[in-house]
């Protein structure tokens, strides 16, 4: 989501009043993109020849953080697999090799507020999403928790957002 965001902060600015663009999955800002293109193109791999539990298994095994640090099992309904399964095939290779168009995002900056959970800063998205705020001159905005923040700790991810907005 926070991907597809950017991109129409950039091209439609007249259209976003506020974007907050959690922890977007910026591979392309990272010294090791390599690395990770070639994870994402092992997910879309063992989605096609194991299976979309295994992969959705293998994505969130190496993107969730409680709040403490801790890797807590994720489990989604076999009815939404099929959309995860849409994700792997159609969607991810694209948002992963999504190039945010700082000179356009500048522009606009007021309008963009780059949110990374605590618990992220040891893990690339975590490193993308500082990068994108030092790209486009924007301080990062910082909430409890990892990539899930808003899912494992809802309420102080919401007042950390209401006090970045409010400030």
């Amino acid at each position: 989501g926070a991907t597809i965001g950017l991109e129409l902060l950039a091209r439609f600015p007249d259209r976003v009043r506020t974007l907050l663009a959690h922890e977007p999955p910026l591979v392309t800002l990272v010294d090791d993109a390599a690395r990770w293109r070639a994870w994402y193109e092992d997910l879309v791999e063992i989605n096609e020849k194991v299976g979309t539990r295994t992969s959705f298994d293998y994505f969130f095994a190496h993107l969730v953080s409680d709040g403490a640090g801790e890797q807590p099992q994720v489990s989604v309904p076999d009815s939404h697999l099929p959309e995860w399964d849409v994700y792997f095939r159609r969607e991810l290779r694209r948002i992963v090799a999504y190039e945010p168009d700082a000179v356009a995002l500048k522009n606009v900056r007021d309008a963009l507020v780059p949110v990374i959970g605590a618990d992220s800063r040891a893990y690339w998205h975590g490193r993308a999403v500082l990068t994108l705020g030092e790209q486009v001159g924007v301080e990062t905005a910082e909430v409890p928790g990892g990539h899930l923040a808003p899912v494992y700790q809802p309420v102080p991810f919401h007042e950390a957002i209401r006090e970045r907005l409010s400030g």
